[in-house]
């Protein structure tokens, strides 16, 4: 495994960063799943692919299955700080106010939330509040997974609503790991359904990035830093 200070670090926008290292956009009516076991960095992720939509202009739609709002909300705000902080946006994109105008966070706890109730909720922002998100975020997938029929009802959302829908999996770990670090394991309907999948794993000094798409492309261009876990490009020196 080569160790950080063997490679060379680049930040910039993650949704950037993202479908450049997939070599192919996320386009609207597409679904993308992160998986790893908990506490390694699924919801920090995600967080930070919806303050990309949301600096640049687009809405988010942000549901929480395990944290209240508030909490969802001090996250948001950490993450924009140091992205503002490490260069990736300007300073003036750092306007919390215009932010919020363009995010709607929802929790949905004990076991409450379906996708119907998503469905409603974007009927509801749609209609009262002209709210029409680039992406939605179903955060907290706790095991089981969620079902096949589950993600095909997110995926037919995502299509009849032109959005992205990215969602987290608590996945489990292998018993048998074969590569030199612990990728998580997800159920083959997880996989097979997502237009992208994100592996995340612990390394020895980063968190490592697995990139897998329905159309055989794998990536591991990318990786988290620990400590602040944003995410990064990593390109090893000539």
């Amino acid at each position: 495994m080569t160790n950080l200070d063997e490679q060379t670090m680049k930040t910039t926008g993650p949704r950037f960063l993202l479908e450049q290292s997939l070599d192919q956009p996320m386009p609207p009516g597409t679904v993308g799943i992160v998986a790893s076991w908990p506490g390694v960095g699924k919801s920090a992720l995600l967080v930070q692919l919806a303050i990309d939509d949301l600096v640049n202009g687009r809405q988010v739609l942000h549901v929480s299955l395990d944290r209240p709002v508030d909490h969802v909300r001090i996250r948001y705000d950490e993450f924009l700080e140091e992205m503002c902080r490490v260069g990736m946006y300007e300073p003036e994109q750092r306007r919390h106010v215009a932010i919020e105008r363009r995010r709607h966070i929802h929790s949905y706890l004990n076991g409450s939330f379906s996708t119907e109730k998503l469905a409603s909720a974007l009927d509801f922002l749609e209609k009262h509040m002209d709210f029409v998100p680039s992406m939605a975020i179903v955060d907290g997938f706790a095991q089981p997974e969620p079902t096949a029929d589950q993600i095909r009802a997110l995926s037919t959302v995502a299509k009849d609503r032109d959005m992205n829908v990215w969602l987290s999996v608590a996945a489990t770990r292998p018993t048998h790991p074969t590569a030199g670090h612990e990728l998580p394991s997800v159920a083959d309907h997880v996989a097979d359904q997502a237009d992208a999948l994100a592996l995340l794993s612990p390394c020895t000094d980063h968190i490592c990035i697995e990139l897998r798409t329905k159309k055989g492309t794998m990536s591991e261009a990318l990786m988290m830093d620990p400590s602040s876990l944003l995410l990064k490009t990593l390109t090893k020196q000539a």
